[in-house]
């Protein structure tokens, strides 16, 4: 058993450093080709209020800025602890360690689930490769908060799993309602987490275990609170009403069924058509570990009615998406096993992922480019990026382009499936 153990540790290492390897590359590619938006100064739209915020925390100045980025001040706290003047460049560093983290992390996540160790190297690219994920986006989009949160998702995710059906560790308890305490801080979010530990076990909810349960919840209520309170530092601009469910209800009107399913193709690429094909194995995956389901839908709640930016907040979902996928492709290998096939998904995936491209800047003179999956090049209208912000023209005619995709993978595994049936019957 030690020897199993020591191996084990042995080969997570080994992991991990290929994996921050391949993060180093990309973050160098990055930052020798991705030049950072120039809009507001390099500040962007959210990180104009998260800037003022660092610069008032170095400055031993109240908190005001615009509510709900006001009510999120663990980034800008990260960024005012760092020496030197130029605040930009303080948010990259912190949010580019926090993305460096956030790829160990995800390594140590996949290996609870997908045991082939080629299929969590794909998904590890996939996941450092996306051109919104933080590794490659902070580099042209350094103020922003993203990275710190999805680290807490990772970490508080890892030790849900760790905390089991007949187990009360109060030592992951506690460093559960930290992570918590934490996210919250970094975004409302992260109450995702200690809801995921409540459904850890549904059948044993209303056990005696229930009161341990809940304190990373009341961690979480804590700092929001604490955010949120009218005596407390943080000091919405009162020119700026934020009220959560005004603004949930105004995104539930605006974003319709094919805006947020645009999105979710947008988020992830082709790669999501083996999730929803082999739904059966996904549902069977999600049904053992019901703390996934929560999370992927809460996550996907708040990438819903949370935004503009429908993908990047879809993309929260990352862990449950990626290990449901890591799944699916491990247990149907014989399906997938057709050079055709695998071709046809890396060839559309890579434009999907702006393997070949970096991000334009925002504003800029662009307009028009050829659109399959994604605007091709480096010179468009930025807007074009996302299912909300791009006009309709351009938006229906990226969902059609997936959608017909969609279906020529969905048939081809059809076909595949029931060919290998035929054969093992005979």
């Amino acid at each position: 058993m030690a020897t199993e153990v020591a191996v084990g540790k042995r080969g997570a290492a080994v992991e991990i450093a290929a994996a921050l390897a391949l993060f180093a590359v990309v973050a160098l590619l990055s930052w020798a080709t991705q030049k950072p938006i120039s809009h507001n100064g390099g500040r962007g739209w959210d990180g104009v209020e998260y800037h003022a915020m660092a610069e008032q925390i170095e400055a031993g100045q109240p908190l005001l800025a615009r509510a709900p980025h006001v009510y999120r001040p663990g980034v800008p706290l990260l960024v005012a602890l760092l020496p030197g003047e130029d605040t930009i460049l303080k948010f990259g560093l912190v949010n580019l360690f926090a993305a460096g983290l956030s790829v160990a992390l995800f390594v140590v996540w996949l290996r609870l689930y997908v045991g082939v160790w080629w299929v969590r190297a794909l998904l590890v690219v996939l996941y450092v490769t996306m051109w919104h994920a933080p590794t490659r986006f902070v580099f042209f989009y350094p103020v922003y908060i993203d990275p710190w949160f999805v680290v807490c998702v990772l970490g508080g995710l890892i030790v849900v799993h760790r905390l089991g059906r007949d187990r009360t560790d109060l030592a992951l308890i506690a460093l559960l309602s930290a992570i918590t305490f934490a996210g919250v801080l970094f975004r409302e979010a992260a109450l995702a987490l200690p809801a995921a530990l409540l459904t850890r076990d549904v059948p044993r909810l209303w056990t005696r275990r229930l009161p341990l349960d809940l304190v990373p919840l009341g961690a979480g209520a804590v700092a929001l609170w604490l955010a949120r309170s009218a005596d407390g530092p943080f000091r919405p601009q009162q020119s700026h009403p934020y009220e959560l469910v005004d603004v949930a209800i105004r995104w539930l009107y605006d974003k319709p069924p094919p805006t947020i399913a645009l999105a979710w193709f947008t988020a992830f690429g082709p790669v999501l058509v083996l999730a929803i094909f082999f739904a059966g194995d996904a549902l069977r995956f999600l049904g053992r570990y019901p703390f996934m389901a929560t999370a992927l839908g809460t996550f996907s709640v708040a990438g819903w009615l949370g935004g503009v930016d429908t993908e990047r907040l879809m993309y929260w979902t990352f862990p449950v998406v990626y290990a449901v996928i890591g799944v699916v492709i491990a247990r149907n290998a014989a399906v997938l096993a057709s050079v055709p096939l695998v071709v046809l998904l890396a060839a559309t995936q890579v434009p999907a992922q702006r393997l070949l491209w970096v991000t334009p800047d925002y504003p800029n003179p662009y307009r028009r480019a050829f659109m399959f999956l994604t605007p091709f090049g480096n010179e468009f209208n930025h807007l074009n990026l996302y299912s909300w912000h791009s006009p309709r023209a351009v938006s229906g005619l990226l969902l059609a382009e997936y959608l017909a995709l969609a279906l020529v993978l969905a048939g081809w595994l059809a076909y595949r499936r029931a060919k290998l049936a035929r054969q093992v019957s005979e």
